[in-house]
């Protein structure tokens, strides 16, 4: 099951609209239940940088989205990860500059890998590019800060 929420309020202006959420909620879908087909619409096309916490940690150059798609499923099925949901916490640090934003997000990931269940705390930060009427992920890293797993294996 996929779960997805931004709590808090904010003043408009001091935080990502739901145009620059878009490319974020279909990168969470796209994770919390990998397709068959490739990722689209999420990335920029030129200039990507993602730094993840699995190999080879950092994904840049013109197959970066290939190569961290090919990746992540890897990653995924290493670690029988299943009923990933995310929560996001307030968005910090936003700006924007003409076509170009930056903001972090808190963000808990829960699921579970095996058979145990876990919840990942974090920060994902995201630099967004704006072409075609539409935001796209520039660049983004994701920072564990608490990983906790559940102590028995559950049914």
């Amino acid at each position: 099951m996929f779960g997805l929420a931004i709590v808090g309020t904010a003043c408009a202006g001091d935080r990502p609209d739901e145009a620059m959420m878009l490319p974020i909620r279909t990168l969470v879908q796209f994770m919390a239940s990998p397709p068959a087909s490739p990722i689209s619409g999420v990335f920029a096309s030129t200039g990507v940088v993602i730094v993840e916490n699995f190999a080879p940690y950092i994904y840049i150059g013109p197959s970066a989205v290939t190569r961290w798609e090919t990746g992540f499923r890897g990653h995924v099925a290493s670690g029988d990860l299943s009923e990933l949901a995310v929560k996001f916490g307030e968005p910090q640090d936003f700006s924007r500059d003409g076509d170009r934003a930056y903001f972090a997000l808190p963000t808990t990931w829960t699921g579970r890998a095996g058979r145990q269940r876990f919840k990942e705390t974090g920060v994902w930060s995201f630099v967004l590019v704006r072409f075609n009427d539409a935001w796209h992920v520039l660049a983004y890293a994701w920072g564990v800060m608490e990983l906790k797993s559940q102590a028995k294996p559950v049914s």
